[in-house]
């Protein structure tokens, strides 16, 4: 909720921040898929939008799905659906995830299964991008994919690292992320990285802190 709040105070005190116009749409889960849609090293699974459950039924996507609100940080109102008898219950799940008088608004995901979940955690100064920690995550999976635990570095190999340096940097080119911190959620299926979702705040679950700076040795 303080993104846009942080750059309207930033432009106005005429420092450095991200711009208004990208502030306001960048936790907007459904927006940035569509800003990456066009790179070929940060991939995406099909998705759709959807304001009510017909707008599932009407789509091509198939099972297993993922349903998450389209604005919401973190596991919030998120589920993972097998086939159609699970999905109504999901969707009140991520619907009733809203606070009261907030139209709600969904954002279904083809389920990456398979592979292993990792964050990236980013600073971002005029529109240069420096990967600071790679984290890899452990879940429990389907249905509410909550973490249990976080381990830093994440080992991966010297070329699978530089390719998720890179892909995640042409994100956060794409989104518009020029100021700030990220905290990018992408999944390696068959050395390939695919976009879970932009956080363009502090990663939470104690990995900001203390994590990084027990495996780096600096205070992020």
């Amino acid at each position: 909720l303080s993104v846009p709040i942080t750059a309207y105070v930033a432009e106005q005190l005429g420092l450095l921040g991200n711009p208004v116009e990208v502030a306001n749409e960048i936790t907007n889960k459904y927006r940035n898929r569509e800003c990456i849609k066009h790179l070929t090293d940060l991939l995406s699974p099909k998705y759709v939008e959807a304001t009510c459950i017909e707008d599932i039924y009407n789509s091509d996507l198939s099972y297993p799905m993922i349903l998450k609100p389209v604005s919401l940080g973190g596991k919030r109102g998120l589920s993972v659906v097998h086939d159609k008898s699970e999905l109504e219950s999901a969707f009140n799940y991520a619907v009733n995830s809203f606070r009261k008088g907030v139209q709600p608004l969904i954002i279904v995901e083809q389920y990456l299964d398979g592979g292993c979940e990792y964050s990236v955690e980013s600073l971002s100064y005029k529109g240069q991008h420096t990967i600071v920690q790679i984290t890899k995550k452990d879940s429990a999976g389907p249905p509410h994919c909550v973490e249990l635990g976080h381990h830093q570095p994440a080992l991966l190999s010297s070329e699978m690292w530089n390719k998720v340096v890179s892909s995640v940097s042409s994100g956060l080119t794409s989104i518009g992320l020029t100021h700030g911190p990220c905290h990018t959620e992408v999944k390696i299926i068959d050395d390939r990285v695919y976009l879970i979702e932009f956080n363009a705040r502090p990663g939470g679950g104690h990995i900001w802190y203390p994590m990084v700076e027990l495996s780096t040795g600096f205070d992020i």
